[in-house]
């Protein structure tokens, strides 16, 4: 066990990669690519989705209840025979569930960027935006996968080649919809604003915090009538040294 500081090791945790503080991409990248190889996908593709979606944090659970490594709606997981958010939650599980439902948009589609695009939007949004889906979030998610995935098979992101391989277009401008900033800071603040304590941590964390309430009120009450029998010690007469 480390005997650092606790200043050190928050300096430490400031200042890791992202892959390390938000998840193991070492622990989960083998895992997702046999399941890929065995539901048919690319493995460069779906690890550049988990990477936007999770930053391969298994626990990572979205303010719209998205779960897991791949941010499974579990209105999307019962379509695929999966209930309940603890079952969707183990990775094998989410992993599997995920790849499932991206398999199927791609032969839905026949183009990898509008699959990416109904994965994170949905494809009523998809379909609305006759192919295309211009919410910034979705923008610039689409911008991180493929750039990211593109990266991974060695080909220019804005080049004529990029374009036939992933069958959209993609722009700068993509990266920067809706005003995101570049840099750390912006792409750290999806993966954050993305990942929330489980149902179970958050109702743990209230409990404890109520019982700590509890406890400072009731000593501050049995504190209360000593304090009107005798001053505070720093105000009480020193003892007479004989």
């Amino acid at each position: 066990m480390c005997r650092c500081p606790r200043a050190v090791l928050l300096i430490l945790l400031l200042h890791a990669p992202l892959s390390v503080v938000a998840g193991e991409p070492t622990r989960y990248a083998e895992l997702a690519g046999r399941i890929a190889d065995g539901i048919g996908l690319d493995r460069d593709l779906v690890q550049a989705v988990i990477a936007a979606e999770s930053a391969y944090d298994p626990d990572a659970v979205s303010p719209v209840g998205a779960v897991g490594l791949m941010q499974v709606m579990p209105e999307t997981a019962r379509d695929y025979g999966v209930e309940g958010q603890t079952r969707l939650a183990e990775p094998a599980t989410n992993l599997t569930t995920g790849m499932r439902h991206l398999k199927r948009l791609l032969e839905k589609y026949d183009n990898i960027g509008q699959a990416v695009m109904a994965y994170n939007a949905g494809e009523g949004a998809l379909a609305r935006g006759g192919g295309r889906v211009d919410y910034p979030e979705t923008q610039r998610y689409t911008h991180r996968v493929l750039t990211d995935y593109l990266g991974r098979k060695g080909v220019a992101p804005y080049s004529e080649a990029a374009r036939a391989l992933v069958g959209i277009e993609l722009s700068p401008a993509m990266a920067r919809a809706g005003g995101e900033r570049s840099g750390a800071e912006g792409v750290l603040r999806p993966v954050l604003a993305r990942t929330a304590l489980r149902p179970e941590m958050a109702a743990r964390q209230a409990a404890a915090g109520a019982t700590l309430a509890a406890r400072r009120d009731g000593a501050q009450r049995l504190a209360a009538p000593s304090l009107r029998r005798a001053p505070p010690g720093y105000l009480r007469a020193p003892p007479t040294v004989r």
